[in-house]
């Protein structure tokens, strides 16, 4: 049924309380996760993809730390980190990925 679910992030708790909703419903069907933050400093605005600062370090960094975490439990994820206005790129990525659940917390 849901076969990619993307999963916006914040690096808030509230990533917790969602991936915890999410987990049961990916082992359950299947699914993929895209784990998705958008890094919207001034260098992320700015430089886009390009951008180097320490948002953007970290930003990959938690990605990267939440992607393993799913993997060892045995979800299939990916990570990625989205530059500029949040809610145009969740769409843009929603429509690119072609996921057929959106997760936000």
């Amino acid at each position: 049924m849901w076969q990619k679910i993307l999963v916006t992030l914040d690096a808030t708790s509230a990533d917790r309380t969602i991936l915890e909703h999410i987990r049961p419903l990916a082992r359950k069907f299947g699914s993929r996760i895209v784990l998705l933050h958008v890094a919207d400093g001034w260098a992320a605005r700015t430089y886009g993809p390009e951008a180097v600062s320490p948002e953007v370090t970290q930003d990959r960094a938690y990605l990267e730390k939440v992607r393993l975490e799913l993997e060892a439990e045995g979800i299939p994820a990916e990570a990625e980190l989205a530059f500029g206005n949040p809610p145009a790129e969740i769409i843009k990525w929603v429509r690119q990925r072609q996921c057929d659940l959106v997760a936000m917390s």
